[in-house]
């Protein structure tokens, strides 16, 4: 009982101290509350997904239990493993028969009805064609030329289904009625906008030649190609945002009935008074269809034991924790660095009254825990405004950066993360008291009665020897922290069998990875204490104001080593960040295609034939005249690939015979190379030899390899975009630092490869033409060569594999070309402007598709990604200067009776202005060289254990951003010392009496 009565005492002392000094409770309050409040804000927006539940439910009209989807994937015996959430993606099989109606049938409760519905591809949708509503006519490419030459054109995708289910597919209509009839049609107001088109009008759509590429929707482009039909527009639908219309079925259900169907996913829609069970959905997986129940998404959700095996990409899994491990601990570092100053300042604050205390009967535990109670409560109290800042920065930052809209937002927050912050935050308060409130308990108390220094203090850091101890141990730890990344570096690590599996070996080598980072921020720490604490032995031979300001720097140690080491921290943390940015987005940029500041690539976004896309071509580029001046344009093309429908069923000879008019060609390796290709494992030519003349090739997983780079931004044609075929002109107005030797190549016969390994010696390459067979099984079997040809060439690095000349081409038996586009150079404009501009008048322009340059700096790929990636850069330098702010407002309160007697003695305004500068710069000059130092270290030795996993790519470059690296770091010194400049400021009421 004596305990409790006790407590309340103690208690009691703690809330008068803590409202005593307000500032000194808001200050490490909020210390606690911000990175709380980053780390639930950063939680969510890494690992917070839309709510797919509430999305899928969205899915299903209003009055149907189910929408079912009977792929054309392969059948095998096994389910198709769908979450209760749906599938995404999947690979159809071009000639399998997806789940007939009557199998369905056999599930689905026998009350329940299917009604089905149709999606279509990507369609043209334009007006004043001289069809009349309802009338269908083939749709050859001459007409389609002609449609697109006039205005009013634009894309649209066609949902059609029977007349109970459109009433339940279509959205609210804003104006108008629904279809009475197969003749009428509703669209969007977007698709309305574009073409100028409204209610009564008439709008044909229009399915272009198939182009080779298939989606979810099987090969339902495939059936439905070279066809037109009309309907008079009855009903508009408000959403500008995309352009889609709704119809009676009748137009593609009847050609893919004609069809026969195969390889076409079928659409249902489950209508009637019983619910579709979990049960009956994985009934219908073992037909490889795909349902969303409405009962399965509320009241039947099936327990994990139920549902099938979620697959984990261990390979982010790894990263994630790589990431989240060096963010937590230096976070926790930082926090504790930044609030232990503001307990040790009220220790000394707090002398006499706690000498008070114990002199009337307190203990060393009372004393203790007067301290560590308001550790805790400010943690506490840090923990939940932190929790409500941070639900506050999620509803401010998620609909933007993880596309959710704010009536999900709820879903998105890990609630269950907040009494695990608010723990935390209690903890990092209850730590950051622990040495202040250990030293009060054991303080002396004549010497606090007195307010005097405790002589074993005093004694204890006199001389140099903490200091020694400190700068010998610091290396020490460091050293120790290198032998782990050295270690981690060579142990052996299997290469990776397939995207997102974790290599055997990485654990070990990420358990290291973890020593390492722990040992060096560690010996960082104990490195920075001794340059602090022998700050008073050296500069004696300095002036008097610096003097002044070390020798205080190292007697209050206390306060100037955890503003100091949070300032490290910070940096190191900024740095390492930047490293990570930069080199993450380099690896991305080697997986892709580059292309120059001064040219676009302008292309049709829906590809009809060679005749049709220029013509959409020429009149983007005319319109575009507007935007931005073209210096010149010039036509590439690639080598055409035959229909896959009309080699679909093709075998033997006639299979050969139809490939051998489409041979393709590839530079083959100077140095032999035999990649093995089996049904687990595929390989391929590695990434580093592909950029590097001097590199020797070798065999890596296929994911990582060259093979596996994008040729992103172009439109699906029917093409080997591998191959390009253009111009020495065009090649010139790529803007490669040696486009004109590439386009002098060019001229004389030769070729341009984008993979070093393929440029031999003397200067040339092998190039081999051949071309697809089938084995006597009918599978895919080896390429038949046709010929070699050994040509000069120049490597561009960065560019397509191969480039050559149309009479290159030829010469080695290639005729079949198929257009992509023109390049366009720009004229007097160089740069992102230009690029920026066309982006947003093409983003207007439906039918027309811009490939450009999209890595605009080292560390974004556009200006709103800098913005992105700048934010937390700019947080980081804020909390350095946050912790060297607080540490010289906290110095303030013990140095004011310091500035009276100097000031009394005759010292200047000037002087004490430059005694402050110097406490600022005993912060900032050790803190942020050595905190860039070491995150540039750890930067760079992230990327390299990156490289050695081989996690996600090649790592080929590390980039460390050095442009933001030295504005960060020289922000951050003139911001402190103008900071500094002002906070230090003598107070104006010091005056200096005669007596004095």
């Amino acid at each position: 009982m004596a305990r409790i009565f006790a407590l309340r005492s103690v208690l009691r002392l703690a809330w008068r101290d803590m409202c005593r000094h307000r500032a000194r409770t808001t200050f490490s309050t909020l210390l606690i509350a911000l990175p709380m409040m980053a780390l639930i804000v950063g939680a969510t927006l890494m690992t917070g997904a839309p709510p797919m539940r509430e999305r899928a439910l969205r899915s299903i009209p209003e009055g149907a239990q189910a929408v079912i989807t009977a792929t054309a994937v392969k059948r095998d015996g096994n389910p198709f493993e769908q979450p209760p959430e749906g599938a995404s993606i999947w690979m159809d099989e071009i000639t399998q028969q997806p789940a007939s109606e009557d199998e369905l049938k056999r599930i689905v409760p026998s009350s329940d009805k299917l009604l089905p519905y149709w999606d279509s591809e990507q369609l043209i949708a334009a007006m004043a064609t001289g069809l009349q509503p309802g009338q269908v006519e083939s749709a050859k490419n001459s007409s389609i030329g002609g449609t697109l030459a006039q205005s009013g054109t634009g894309t649209a995708r066609l949902c059609e289904a029977g007349a109970e289910a459109l009433g339940m597919l279509l959205p609210k209509l804003s104006e108008g009625t629904v279809p009475s009839n197969a003749d009428e049609i509703v669209v969007t107001s977007g698709l309305a906008s574009r073409i100028g088109a409204d209610i009564g009008d008439t709008i044909t759509l229009i399915a272009p030649p198939f182009q080779g590429s298939y989606s979810t929707n099987g090969r339902i482009a495939a059936v439905i190609q070279n066809s037109q039909r009309a309907w008079r527009i009855s009903g508009i639908v408000a959403d500008d945002a995309i352009s889609k219309a709704w119809a009676r079925d009748g137009w593609m259900s009847g050609m893919v009935a004609r069809d026969g169907g195969a390889g076409v996913d079928r659409h249902y829609l489950v209508v009637g008074d019983k619910p579709i069970t979990w049960r009956q959905v994985k009934k219908m997986n073992l037909l490889q269809t795909v349902a969303v129940s409405r009962h399965v998404l509320t009241d039947g959700y099936p327990n994990a034991s139920e549902r099938y095996p979620s697959r984990i990409d261990s390979q982010a899994l790894l990263q994630y924790a790589v990431g989240f491990i060096v963010a937590v601990a230096m976070g926790v570092a930082l926090v504790l660095c930044l609030v232990t100053p503001a307990f040790s300042i009220s220790v000394d604050q707090s002398r006499r009254t706690m000498g008070l205390a114990s002199a009337c009967g307190a203990g060393p535990r009372d004393v203790r825990n007067m301290f560590g109670l308001q550790g805790v409560c400010s943690g506490f109290a840090g923990g939940v405004i932190g929790m409500l800042a941070g639900i506050g920065g999620i509803y401010a930052m998620a609909p933007s950066v993880i596309h959710v809209d704010v009536h999900e937002i709820p879903q998105v927050i890990p609630w269950g993360l907040f009494p695990l912050v608010v723990m935390t935050s209690t903890l990092i308060g209850a730590f950051a008291t622990w040495m202040p409130a250990r030293r009060a308990g054991r303080m002396n108390v004549v010497d606090a009665l007195r307010d005097r220094p405790d002589g074993l203090e005093r004694e204890r850091y006199a001389g140099k020897g903490a200091g020694k101890i400190a700068l010998i141990s610091g290396p020490m730890l460091m050293l120790a922290a290198c032998g782990c990344a050295v270690t981690s570096m060579r142990v052996k690590v299997s290469d990776v069998s397939s995207p997102g599996v974790l290599p055997e070996g990485s654990g070990t080598s990420l358990v290291l990875l973890v020593a390492a980072i722990v040992l060096a921020m560690i010996g960082l720490v104990r490195l920075v204490k001794g340059l602090i604490v022998i700050y008073g032995a050296v500069g004696r031979s300095l002036p008097l104001s610096i003097r002044t300001g070390l020798r205080d720097s190292a007697e209050h140690h206390r306060r100037f080593v955890p503003a100091t080491i949070a300032v490290v921290l910070t940096m190191a943390l900024a740095s390492y960040a930047m490293v990570l940015i930069g080199s993450t987005l380099a690896n991305d940029r080697s997986m892709e295609l580059v292309h120059g500041q001064s040219h676009v690539i302008l292309s049709a976004e829906v590809p009809v034939n060679d005749d049709t896309d220029r013509m959409v071509v020429a009149d983007g580029i005319r319109k575009l005249g507007d935007t931005a001046s073209f210096k010149d344009h010039q036509p590439i093309y690639a080598l055409a690939q035959p229909d896959a429908e009309s080699t679909m069923n093709l075998t033997g000879k006639a299979y050969d015979d139809i490939y051998a008019q489409y041979p393709t060609v590839k530079a083959l390796p100077a140095t032999e190379l035999h990649c093995e290709v089996n049904e687990r494992q595929q390989y391929g030519q590695d990434m580093a030899s592909a950029f590097d003349p001097n590199g020797t090739p070798y065999c890596v997983n296929w994911s990582k390899s060259y093979e596996a780079v994008g040729y992103t931004g172009l439109s699906m044609i029917n093409m080997d975009p591998s191959v390009i075929i253009m111009s020495a002109d065009a090649m010139r107005m790529t803007g490669f630092p040696n486009a004109e030797q590439a386009a002098r190549t060019l001229e004389e016969g030769g070729v341009v490869v984008g993979n070093a390994a393929a440029l031999r010696e003397d200067g040339t390459v092998t190039l081999q033409v051949s071309h697809r067979t089938l084995d006597d099984d009918g599978n895919s079997g080896s390429e038949h060569v046709v010929r070699q040809s050994v040509r000069k060439a120049t490597w561009m690095k960065g560019f397509y594999p191969l480039a050559m000349s149309e009479r290159t081409a030829r010469e080695l038996g290639i005729v079949n070309l198929r257009y992509v586009g023109d390049i366009a150079a720009l004229d007097h404009v160089h740069g992102w402007s230009a690029i920026e501009r066309l982006r947003k008048a093409t983003s207007g322009m439906p039918l027309v598709n811009m490939t450009s340059q999209r890595y605009q700096y080292e560390w974004a790929t556009d200006a709103d990604g800098a913005k992105i990636t700048l934010a937390p850069i700019v947080a980081l330098g804020l909390l350095a200067l946050t912790a060297t702010v607080v540490s010289l407002l906290l110095s303030r309160t013990q140095t004011i009776r310091d500035m009276t007697t100097m000031h009394a003695v005759g010292a200047s305004p000037g002087f004490l202005r430059r005694l402050g500068l110097v406490q600022a710069m005993t912060i900032l000059l050790p803190g942020v060289p050595l905190g860039m130092i070491a995150g540039l270290a750890l930067g760079c030795y992230h990327i390299a254990w990156c490289r050695r996993i081989g996690i996600d790519g090649a790592w080929l470059e590390t980039v460390p951003c050095w442009q933001l690296q030295i504005a960060l770091a020289i922000t951050v010194i003139a911001a402190g010392s103008l900071s500094a400049w002002l906070v230090t400021s003598p107070p104006r009421n010091l005056t200096r009496r005669t007596i004095d």
